[in-house]
């Protein structure tokens, strides 16, 4: 099987009459809708428990009437972001050793002793990561979907997924590839380079050599990443713009620091153009981000370029230190693929899957009723 079989196969969904066992909630009478149409604690606990025990032969139909007939947009504008601590100074969060997983971790344990004693907050939905970064104060997002779907789509579509490494703007001024540039980004990429030789820490710092202070500037072009459903398409000249780098054997303790802070202020210009993507953009407030599941994807083949067998292989250069995008854990990402695949809902005149929200919806909360770790 080549890769792009791969791909259509691992992002194929299962129809209704693929399953031999269905269990229709709708002929269950104890699942009787309340007028707002959400399900009480009892019912969601129930539910829950009921997709976790699917095997591969059987599938779930959701109460018709539990909102997922409603727009996912309108869905979407409603329920609360997993919004991180936030983290006000690069100082503070270098003292704190902040990474995306400690502040996740943390974030879940507050919402599951929420629920211990209040069992009833079950019943509120979450649905994506929200953090703020430190420098640019922009607000960035992803869901929790797309961060599993990033993560399984990097392995199927490694040897598909191209990613161009400058770990320096001196090294991209002198590769080819600036000769295919626009006039108005040589431009760009020179006046950068220029402000960063005539910063007085090249003079401050004089025992470290010029490349250390220039590969603060690293930049990462992913030349192009195939799509998670059309066959021959691809996303191209998506670029990772500061990436949270460290240097190996920190031998540059003071600089390796930074990416506790660099993290927050990563983002994506040009980004990717997907559907998803165009979509999502048009319902953010101004200073949001947000990452789609190639963008994720993309990012993860560019951290698995660094790593091996645990230890960074890109010595003498730096590596990518940190993700802004949580590692799923394997009960994550089995109670996910059941959400995606084995649970449906009653639509107009047939059975269709649950869209991306409603799975960050369910998967949450599982994760805050303890019965699953996310990261």
């Amino acid at each position: 099987m080549n890769a792009w079989d791969e791909i259509i196969e691992a992002n194929k969904l299962p129809n209704k009459t693929d399953f031999s066992i269905i269990y229709d909630l709708n002929e269950n009478e104890e699942m009787e809708i309340r007028e707002s149409g959400k399900p009480r604690l009892e019912q969601t606990v129930e539910i829950l428990h009921l997709i976790a025990s699917l095997d591969h032969e059987s599938a779930v139909v959701l109460p018709e009437g539990f909102l997922y007939k409603v727009d996912a947009r309108t869905v979407r504008k409603n329920v609360r972001p997993i919004t991180l601590r936030r983290v006000y100074s690069k100082r503070a969060a270098i003292e704190q050793e902040i990474t995306p997983r400690k502040l996740i971790r943390e974030k879940i344990r507050q919402m599951q002793e929420r629920y211990q004693s209040k069992p009833e907050t079950l019943c509120e939905d979450y649905a994506g990561i929200n953090y703020r970064g430190i420098t640019d104060k922009k607000t960035k997002n992803y869901l929790i979907s797309d961060a599993i779907e990033g993560f399984l789509h990097a392995k199927n579509a490694a040897s598909l997924i191209e990613i161009k490494r400058y770990d320096t703007l001196e090294n991209l001024l002198k590769t080819k590839a600036m000769n295919k540039l626009p006039i108005h980004e040589k431009a760009s990429i020179r006046r950068e380079l220029l402000k960063i030789k005539q910063r007085k820490m090249l003079t401050q710092i004089s025992d470290k050599p010029r490349k250390i202070i220039l590969s603060r500037e690293a930049v990462r072009i992913v030349k192009k990443v195939p799509s998670t459903s059309k066959r021959e398409k691809f996303y191209k000249n998506i670029k990772f713009r500061k990436i949270p780098e460290a240097f190996p054997d920190n031998k540059y303790p003071d600089l390796n620091k930074e990416f506790h802070a660099v993290w927050t202020d990563f983002w994506i210009e040009p980004a990717c153009t997907c559907e998803d993507k165009t979509w999502f953009i048009s319902y953010l407030r101004p200073n949001q981000i947000w990452y789609c599941v190639h963008e994720i994807a993309a990012f993860r083949k560019a951290l698995s370029m660094d790593w091996q067998r645990g230890k960074p292989i890109t010595y003498p250069n730096p590596y990518i230190a940190s993700s802004p995008f949580f590692k799923p854990n394997e009960d994550a990402i089995e109670f996910y693929m059941k959400l995606r695949n084995q649970v449906f809902t009653k639509k107009e005149n047939y059975y269709g899957h649950l869209a991306k929200v409603y799975c960050d919806i369910w998967l949450e909360k599982k994760v805050r009723t303890r019965k699953i770790e996310l990261v």
